[in-house]
């Protein structure tokens, strides 16, 4: 399904299945509206570029064959209750200076990260489920002078990294629950900036927060539960401020060396409870 130019109109009650094309394309001006739609076994399931508020609800995307939903080339649509599932690729990706609003969306089982978010985007993330993504190296990946804003994003059971910023991004992530990722809970590096308010981060094998070289993370109020490493560990190069506390149960506080204790330039409180 394509809609380019100004087409407006709506899609609904479709299914949409094995074609070597985006199965929804939404291009140029289009505002063009899908609801209760799936796309399976296309290479993307949605493809959007509209620069002009496009909505879709409640479409589901499964087993394609690369990324589950492209927005690009500035692109600002709403997502409302969309899913993607067993995506070979990203289960979204949002680049290019894109924006778009995506509300209580989940992305399900995918091989990449399960979200994408680079090329200075800025899009709004509400209620977001992340959940058994594969990709060792980050289910949520924050990138390329991208500033997202994540309200109450759930990560459950990454393979590796719940989320990594890198690169110049710097996301606000509020409220964010993070269970039994299969390496850190929060990566942040390379030039990478952040906020972490509210966050709850549990069960990680890895340390709950690692920031390394280059890397700046303000964290405040967030509960750091049963790391396999340190709550909060700090590599030479990085930098952690504490807005209010910082409460690491069961687990080391915070480490920049072998042993327990915060060491990074900054940190104004730590709280430890047994």
């Amino acid at each position: 399904m394509l809609a380019n130019g100004e087409a407006r109109g709506s899609v609904e009650d479709c299914e949409i299945s094995a074609t070597d094309k985006p199965g929804i394309a939404l291009e140029a001006l289009s505002g063009t509206t899908v609801l209760r739609t799936t796309a399976r076994d296309v290479t993307t399931g949605v493809y959007v570029t509209s620069t002009a508020r496009t909505v879709l609800e409640d479409v589901t995307v499964t087993g394609t064959s690369e990324a589950g939903i492209v927005v690009s080339s500035g692109g600002d649509p709403t997502l409302r209750r969309c899913r993607t599932e067993r995506t070979a690729a990203a289960g979204l990706v949002v680049d290019e200076r894109s924006r778009g609003t995506f509300e209580e969306c989940a992305f399900l089982s995918a091989a990449g990260s399960a979200i994408r978010v680079g090329g200075g985007a800025t899009p709004v993330f509400d209620r977001a489920v992340v959940r058994d993504c594969a990709d060792r190296r980050a289910a949520v990946l924050v990138m390329d002078g991208s500033a997202p804003e994540f309200d109450r994003l759930e990560v459950t059971d990454a393979a590796g990294v719940a989320v990594s910023v890198r690169s110049g991004a710097n996301p606000l992530l509020h409220g964010p629950v993070i269970s039994a990722p299969g390496g850190n809970g929060v990566e942040v590096g390379d030039g990478g900036h952040g906020r972490l308010e509210g966050c709850r981060v549990e069960g990680a094998k890895g340390s709950a927060v690692l920031v390394s070289e280059g890397g700046g993370l303000h964290v405040g109020d967030s509960r750091l539960l049963g790391s396999g490493e340190a709550g909060v560990t700090v590599a030479t190069g990085g930098r952690v401020t504490v807005g209010e506390q910082l409460a690491c149960l069961r687990g080391r506080y915070a480490t920049g060396t072998a042993h327990p204790g915060l060491e990074a330039p900054g940190v104004h409180r730590v709280l430890r409870q047994p």
